[in-house]
């Protein structure tokens, strides 16, 4: 069942009630920590399958992306990593003008697909290819939103936002997925932060989410 979210919850506070330590914390991070409020005006979003299992973005995560969306009114989202299409469906969800949303899956059956039975099922378009081997030329300067959250390791998350910056639009942004969660994205976000200084990079406040603002 969906629900309406607005406002945040702490995650820091639950973690550190839980005494969890993340190896990321000990790499300064490179982009300033905002809260969702500092970036954009909070919108009220609808949250589809707010429960989290392994391997999701949070629920408050889910909210942020959805207010981004909702904020910034992207027409082309292209998503690299749909596993079972939580993300897919809200950004599907709360995306008011949009036309096209690819999203990559290496796989070709989905582990459960939560999008296909959404009213807007129609504007989903599945890639199935190992995002190493994804031709950008046909999205190239076409997509206003592409949110990163696939194979994690180093040489990925480099090939992925890459290939993210290739696609995007003047005015598009990116979004990465365990920017604080995990060191390879941390330093392979670091590296893409050093490559394009004119660009605006801000961590979003209890999440893992690492957003490049687009261009004012």
């Amino acid at each position: 069942m969906p629900i309406s979210f607005y406002g945040r919850c702490t995650m820091r506070a639950i973690a550190s009630l839980m005494g969890w330590r993340n190896p990321c914390a000990k790499i300064k991070s490179l982009a300033p920590v905002q809260s969702l409020e500092a970036i954009v005006q909070l919108q009220r979003v609808r949250i589809l399958h707010p429960i989290a299992n392994h391997g999701d973005v949070s629920t408050y995560e889910l909210y942020v992306l959805n207010s981004l969306v909702k904020a910034f009114a992207p027409r082309t989202i292209f998503e690299i990593g749909t596993l079972h299409g939580r993300t897919t469906v809200n950004l599907l969800d709360n995306a008011e003008q949009l036309d096209t949303l690819y999203t990559l899956d290496i796989l070709e059956e989905l582990p459960g697909n939560k999008f296909q039975t959404h009213p807007n099922a129609g504007k989903v378009k599945r890639i199935v290819v190992n995002s190493l081997n994804l031709d950008t030329e046909p999205y190239r300067n076409q997509v206003d939103f592409v949110f990163i959250d696939a194979d994690h390791t180093y040489n990925a998350v480099v090939n992925d936002s890459q290939k993210a910056f290739e696609m995007l639009s003047r005015g598009g942004f990116l979004v990465w997925h365990d920017f604080t969660a995990v060191v390879d994205t941390k330093h392979a976000c670091h590296q893409f932060m050093q490559q394009h200084p004119d660009r605006r990079f801000v961590q979003v406040e209890d999440t893992t989410l690492l957003v490049m603002l687009p261009i004012a």
